[in-house]
């Protein structure tokens, strides 16, 4: 399933309920209203689909990301040079060429890490979709971790940070919820660990928060 069509499953994912936990009208008009509009992607959203692809699916880079050109659209040469760049990147995530040089930065960054460089070069998968019924209330629920290694010990979160500080990631990360988030994740997992812990790094260049979520077993050996 690619991701286009994870994210227009029903099933129920951390998404779900982090906008019903907002109210249930707004989780209404966002995945329920028969006549909803799916809101555009935000330059930021755009930035995080781009380092994700850059780091976990490389291969897919020119299959799935498009960098707009450095042209000037209020002149003739520069609107037709953008209406055929925009012809050719129909389906694709389009950014800039100033950010496209910030994720080739963030992603040096992230392979210099010792702890990055060492999750990811674990043997796994990048975006693998797990569906399952919740048994209390019988609702299909989904998740789709960026990287599972192949033994299912360890789930990779990326995410990225406006500060390298410590404290301020940290407040971030509790802000967006990763903890539930991986939770979500493992309770989806076919051999989910039976428990665990949070840990967290943060690169050096551009920030970038890497959550593990790891089992007992795992860290005792």
């Amino acid at each position: 399933m690619d991701n286009a069509d994870y994210h227009a499953h029903p099933a129920i994912s951390k998404s779900h309920l982090d906008l019903i936990a907002r109210s249930p009208l707004h989780y209404w008009a966002r995945y329920v209203d028969p006549a909803r509009v799916v809101p555009e992607p935000t330059a930021a959203m755009r930035l995080g689909t781009a380092l994700h692809t850059h780091v976990l699916e490389l291969s897919r880079w020119d299959a799935e990301i498009a960098v707009a050109p450095n042209c000037d659209r209020r002149t003739k040469s520069g609107k037709e040079a953008f209406a055929a760049f925009e012809a050719d990147s129909a389906g694709k995530t389009v950014i800039t060429a100033d950010d496209a040089e910030v994720v080739m930065a963030m992603g040096r960054s992230i392979m210099r890490h010792p702890g990055a460089a060492m999750l990811l070069g674990m043997d796994g998968k990048a975006e693998t979709t797990h569906m399952w019924t919740d048994a209390t209330y019988g609702l299909q629920c989904k998740c789709r971790p960026d990287w599972l290694t192949d033994d299912g010990s360890i789930v990779v979160d990326l995410k990225t940070t406006r500060t390298p500080a410590r404290a301020v990631s940290d407040r971030a990360s509790r802000h967006s919820g990763i903890g539930c988030r991986l939770v979500g994740i493992c309770t989806g997992l076919p051999n989910p660990p039976a428990s665990g812990r949070i840990s967290s790094s943060s690169s050096v260049w551009r920030p970038l928060r890497l959550m593990r979520w790891r089992s007992t077993r795992q860290m005792q050996r």
